[in-house]
């Protein structure tokens, strides 16, 4: 082609690669995509699921987001990033169905992320074989791939490579639309919030400031020009998620979590070192996704349990052509890139290196964020950029480096063979094997286990990696004889994304559509027995614990079914989506209120009889129980076959209190732990009221101080009736939280904090109406500054635009 002649669309290298990135990440998700089968791994549907129906319902009736009642006593919706209530994906509900929707927020991220990662590569000046190399090693490797288990954070893979490519760009061309771009990115990144990620994306944002620094002839202006790009689209990034950032921060110290995590809690799934040989060898530890997990052997590894990243696998093919990047002659790239590799490394195995306990020790907020394998996700999108480095050199045919490359593809070929004669060796005695897995496993686990099978997996996981090594050790070996360059860069890419695709294609187990909408039959029971008046459903775990090594009667070892028992046993927060609202409740991400998580810990610290006591009194009428609940205030209403031989009944708590009554007798407490103490031991009574520093008020002798009546009850709004034949307190059993606002009879009043966690507003004798609101001064502030930044923003982009017309 005439160097001169435009290039045409259908010949440009970057389109052709975006929609081999897009069609490969169709085919990898074909399944899910043109079938009803959706994700539910993990948290997706105890948790974010029915979260998310919450969110979309708010939208559907014309309401921000900002309150939901459904569970923990209640609690914040718009200022917990985990409901992700203005990421843009919400909108997918404006086009499809409510599942449909659901499982495209899982799907789009890892193409785009692969797109991101593709395109972030180009602007650093790669040629176009080697960027797609490393963005399907980044698209399809199994740290991405084990981000569709976790709802909130299946973001990060899409936007760290973006928001690196925006800020690149924005170095590179500095005008007020690369900037604005740069911004934007990174407020979605700030709306998607979690500690360790966004860790992740400053680190990946401090070595591309340095490669571009390194590029620079004047140094001092370069530092000029990095700072105010980052300043610039840090403050617009504040601003555009200023609506979700002031509430997010008035929630934090208010929060189970504002006083920082504990350390186990903080550091809990650590990599474990072991983790490392799964960055090459697929399914080391074998199949998790089992009821009783006898086809996997990691859990001395990962917290007794399955490890929080399904997969750490990188492929041997990827890792070939990242070592060899050490021979491209992109050594600014490759310097400023490994440091930081090393340091996500580092932070990922958390508290198995010193590092990670003195941070968490001495750094501030650091104690936040939990779970450092998430820190592996800048690995892999590191890695995947410097073996496109390394492709690179490959296809260069660079002649001085040719001898210390063969050098290296020589031990990678020998490492291959060696791994292919190691697992020939254990298929054919297949008892060593087994018994160094036994040995690695634990004695209380082993009888769980079909070492058979594990071995069978290893030994082809083996035998996988050692051909994939062998084979591109040889491509390399073979390039001078290889007359096209591109041709060798083509079947080295196709190469790792081979390796990589089968053994991570089963890293997010899918159900039907009909198992993701099945209605446990407790939910159903629970639901006919609402009679109008409000009432909390209670899990069974407050009051007992289940038993391991319980018999579950399904068809598969397939976890779904697991799933579908803890459904039926009312276990998690499944019926939220039927109306149901939950009681005090283990928190998954310990953004509940300080208040509800102190009265569940302190409830799960009494006896059974006691803990009744506090339930009465936190208006949870309907318990699940495991077995006989002796107590005579328990009326049982029914059993429910879960599939197991456990006996799972519900119960009615027939003394719960309402919740809303009216109380003549104040007991007064000095301070928020003595109004707790109190509140733990106080017996059940329909008059009396905790309140922190107020006078008691004297009763009139009325055997009956009121009467509450809920007129109206939504999210962010509750109606009241009261009929008060004495001085008292109107008593809502909903959390106490800045933002909500009482009125009596139109006249604005204080809300008191009551029974340690709930509210209270005073009313004077005879019939009044009071209206609760949730009006929070966060929210409103957070808005006006997001609508004045992004108009601001759009009027500097359109006069730049305007000047850039009149120069050309």
């Amino acid at each position: 082609m005439n160097p001169e002649q435009p290039q045409r669309w259908w010949t440009n290298p970057d389109l052709k690669a975006a929609l081999i990135l897009v069609a490969a990440g169709i085919i990898f998700f074909a399944d899910v995509l043109f079938s009803s089968k959706n994700f539910y791994y993990r948290d997706i549907l105890n948790f974010h699921y029915p979260l998310r129906k919450v969110l979309i319902e708010s939208f559907a009736r014309g309401e921000f987001p900002l309150w939901n009642p459904f569970i923990y006593l209640g609690q914040p919706m718009l200022a917990n990033p985990n409901y992700m209530a203005l990421y843009p994906t919400n909108l997918l509900h404006l086009i499809f169905g409510f599942n449909y929707a659901f499982k495209l927020h899982f799907i789009l991220h890892p193409i785009a992320g692969g797109l991101g990662l593709y395109f972030l590569v180009r602007r650093l000046g790669l040629p176009w074989i080697p960027a797609l190399a490393g963005a399907l090693s980044y698209e399809f490797s199994g740290v991405v791939l084990s981000f569709l288990n976790l709802y909130n954070i299946i973001p990060a893979v899409a936007l760290i490579p973006w928001t690196g490519w925006a800020f690149y760009g924005a170095l590179q061309g500095h005008t007020w639309r690369r900037m604005s771009g740069f911004g934007v990115l990174l407020a979605l990144q700030v709306i998607a919030f979690e500690p360790l990620i966004l860790q992740c994306s400053v680190l990946l944002l401090a070595a591309l400031s340095i490669v571009w620094l390194s590029q620079q002839q004047d140094r001092l202006r370069a530092i000029r020009l990095l700072v105010i790009t980052f300043t610039a689209g840090a403050l617009l990034a504040a601003g555009i998620a200023a609506v979700q950032v002031l509430p997010t921060l008035e929630l934090l110290p208010l929060s189970a979590r504002g006083s920082g995590l504990d350390f186990r809690s903080a550091t809990g799934w650590s990599a474990h070192p072991a983790d490392l040989l799964n960055t090459f060898i697929p399914n080391f530890f074998g199949n998790s996704f089992t009821i009783d997990m006898s086809n996997y052997w990691g859990e001395l590894y990962h917290e007794s349990k399955a490890g929080y990243i399904a997969s750490f696998f990188l492929g041997s093919v990827t890792i070939l052509l990242f070592s060899l990047s050490f021979f491209s002659q992109r050594t600014k790239l490759r310097n400023a890139m490994v440091p930081f590799l090393g340091i996500s490394v580092i932070l990922g195995l958390g508290k198995y290196t010193p590092i990670y306990p003195w941070m968490y020790e001495h750094v501030p907020l650091f104690d936040l964020g939990r779970y450092p394998s998430k820190y592996f996700l800048l690995t892999s999108l590191i890695v995947s950029i410097l073996a496109a480095a390394g492709l690179e050199s490959v296809m260069s045919l660079n002649k001085k480096r040719h001898s210390s490359m063969n050098h290296a593809c020589v031990v990678g070929a020998a490492f291959g063979l060696a791994l292919l004669g190691l697992a020939l060796y254990w298929n054919w005695d297949k008892s060593q094997l087994e018994s160094i897995l036994r040995a690695a496993t634990g004695s209380d686990l082993v009888e769980n286990k079909n070492y058979p099978a594990i071995a069978a997996s290893l030994g082809g996981s083996l035998k996988s990696t050692g051909a994939f090594l062998l084979l591109g050790s040889l491509l390399v070996l073979a390039r001078q004889r290889i007359k096209r360059p591109a041709a060798l860069g083509c079947l080295l890419t196709l190469l790792a994304a081979l390796e990589l695709v089968p053994p991570n294609i089963g890293l997010a187990p899918l159900m039907s559509e009909a198992d993701v909408d099945f209605v446990s039959g407790v939910n159903q029971y629970m639901v006919r027995q609402q009679t109008g008046e409000l009432g909390r459903a209670v899990s069974p775990t407050i009051l007992t614990r289940e038993p391991t090594g319980f018999t579950l009667r399904a068809p598969n070892r397939s976890l779904a079914w697991m799933v579908l028992f803890h459904r039926r046993s009312g276990q998690g927060l499944d019926g939220i989506r039927n109306g149901i609202q939950y009681s005090i409740e283990e928190s998954i991400d310990y953004l509940n209120t300080r208040e509800s998580e102190s009265l569940l810990r302190s409830c799960l610290k009494l006896p059974p009889e006691r803990r009744l006591d506090v339930l009465a009194n936190t208006n949870s009428s309907m318990i699940m129980h495991l077995g006989q609940l002796e107590d005579p205030r328990a009326e049982l209403l029914q059993r429910f076959d879960t599939h197991s031989d456990l006996d799972y009944r519900l119960y009615r708590l027939n003394d719960a209190l309402p919740r809303a009554y009216f109380a003549t007798n104040v007991i007064p407490t000095a301070s928020a732990d003595e109004s707790l103490t109190v509140f733990l031991n106080m017996r059940h009574s329909r008059e009396s009221v905790v309140l922190e520093s107020v006078p008691k008020i004297p009763r009139a002798g009325l055997s009956r101080g009121g009467n509450v009546e809920i007129l109206h009850y939504e999210s962010s709004r509750v109606l009241c009736r009261v009929q008060a034949h004495s001085d008292g307190y109107l008593v809502l059993l909903d959390s106490y939280y800045p933002g909500w606002r009482a009125s009596v009879d139109g006249r604005e009043t204080a809300i008191l904090r009551a029974n340690f966690a709930f509210r209270a507003v005073p009313i004077p004798a005879g019939d009044h109406n009071v209206e609760f609101s949730f009006v929070p001064r966060t929210f409103h502030i957070g808005l006006a500054i997001t609508l004045a930044t992004v108009t601001a923003a759009a009027v500097l982009c359109l006069w730049a635009w305007i000047r850039r017309r009149r120069r050309s």
